[in-house]
């Protein structure tokens, strides 16, 4: 199976620290799927696996959506029957990026050149604002993607890029505050108790677990991870502590809780 991945954040950094943070993102994916190729092609992330990876891509921190895809030549014809193989009953819609310029047809063109195809052979209804279905295609050089499924990912930043932080498993919300920084790009290590489900998050790089008081283990570390919801608590001079779900509202702090129920 091909996937195409797409990040977010990523996108507003200079080029310099965008590629060295794809660099990131790619090293921690391939670690966790060896037998998979993992590459970079024309600003596209793309993973090749024999096997459905997306319940692992979708915990990948700096991976904002994937999508399972087909991979043609960059030919219309051969763009026009990827597209037919993933139409289902119910109307549709056809939306295209030409990625590569020296595509003969715009954007525009393509998609009504493919939906006039797609309608003629299935006889759905073409619906532009709703539709119950939407086809993709994103033309690069000497190849093209066509794909339905856009799959959410973990979103944030490649674990790694932000350093190293320090976590006491006390309870849900201290996990939770973890997830938090470790989407921020943190690596966490934990002290008390195994912490599996920062293990199912925790793509590419291993969480260390470590023993012994707060005060004397912080000088491994950029600061401390607290899950308390106000402020006050714990203090670990001159070391900063992170409070992530300090004013979180409800409906935000319940959907990060689940991240680690």
């Amino acid at each position: 199976m091909l996937f195409l991945l797409r990040y977010h954040e990523m996108f507003l950094k200079s080029e310099p620290v965008r590629r060295r943070w794809e660099g990131v993102l790619v090293s921690n994916i391939q670690k966790a799927l060896p037998d998979a190729q993992v590459r970079v092609s024309q600003k596209r992330l793309f993973v090749e696996s024999e096997e459905d990876v997306s319940p692992l891509l979708s915990r990948v921190f700096g991976v904002h959506s994937f999508s399972p895809v087909k991979k043609v030549v960059d030919d219309l014809d051969a763009i026009k029957e990827a597209a037919l193989s993933l139409v289902r009953n119910g109307s549709f819609a056809v939306r295209a990026n030409r990625g590569w310029k020296g595509f003969h047809l715009t954007s525009q063109e393509l998609e009504r050149e493919v939906g006039a195809f797609v309608k003629e052979r299935t006889g759905n209804a073409v619906n532009l604002s709703s539709p119950d279905q939407t086809i993709r295609i994103d033309v690069l050089k000497d190849a093209a993607y066509v794909f339905d499924a856009v799959i959410p990912g973990a979103g944030g930043l490649p674990l790694g890029v932000s350093g190293r932080l320090l976590v006491r498993n006390d309870g849900t919300d201290s996990l939770a505050a973890a997830w938090m920084m470790m989407k921020r790009g943190c690596v966490v290590d934990v002290l008390g108790s195994r912490a599996r489900v920062l293990e199912q998050w925790s793509v590419g790089r291993d969480v260390g677990y470590v023993s012994g008081e707060v005060s004397d283990l912080m000088g491994d570390y950029l600061g401390f991870v607290s899950g308390a919801l106000g402020f006050g608590g714990l203090l670990v001079e001159p070391y900063p502590v992170f409070h992530p779900l300090i004013a979180l509202p409800e409906h935000v702090l319940e959907f990060v809780r689940s991240r680690v129920a």
